[in-house]
């Protein structure tokens, strides 16, 4: 357990423009201790900001038809902003065209380079999520929670 500061509510536009915004708050990270997904969102945020990233944040804001979309992570690397949903496998469809959804409006709205993930917390079908995957327009990777970490909590420092 331990104690992080991370951005909160900041609006995608402005971090694709490196603009400030959203706010600062601690938050207490229990690790692998919780499977809640509040508890999920802080600890993947966590690994993300001890990286080199751009940028790293959560609930951020994007405006998605009348209203504003809160994004679980997002993070930012070489002037590309990745969005992060974390899932089950009984619901990673909706989670996937949703995201889908969003990353096409962002690109066609505001030229803005995204790439997507749905992070899976329970045991899935490879087959299915494969198969799946290649319904997508955007680039959307499916992996476990845990291979994410290890993958892209290490990878940029």
């Amino acid at each position: 357990m331990r104690i992080i500061k991370l951005n909160v509510g900041s609006n995608l536009i402005d971090v694709s423009k490196k603009i400030d915004s959203g706010n600062i708050r601690e938050y207490i990270d229990l690790g692998n201790a919780s499977k809640k997904q509040n508890d999920l969102i802080i600890t993947i945020a966590g690994v993300l900001s001890e990286s080199n990233y751009d940028f790293v944040g959560i609930e951020c804001k994007y405006l998605f038809g009348k209203r504003d979309k809160r994004l679980e992570v997002v993070f930012k690397y070489d002037n590309i902003i990745y969005i992060v949903k974390i899932s089950k496998q009984k619901k990673f469809d909706k989670d996937a065209i949703e995201l889908d959804n969003i990353i096409s409006d962002i690109s066609q709205k505001h030229n803005i380079s995204v790439k997507g993930f749905v992070l899976l917390t329970d045991e899935f079908n490879t087959d299915i999520i494969e198969s799946y995957s290649k319904s997508m327009q955007n680039s959307i990777a499916f992996l476990s929670y845990n291979q994410f970490i290890e993958k892209y909590g290490i990878f940029n420092k």
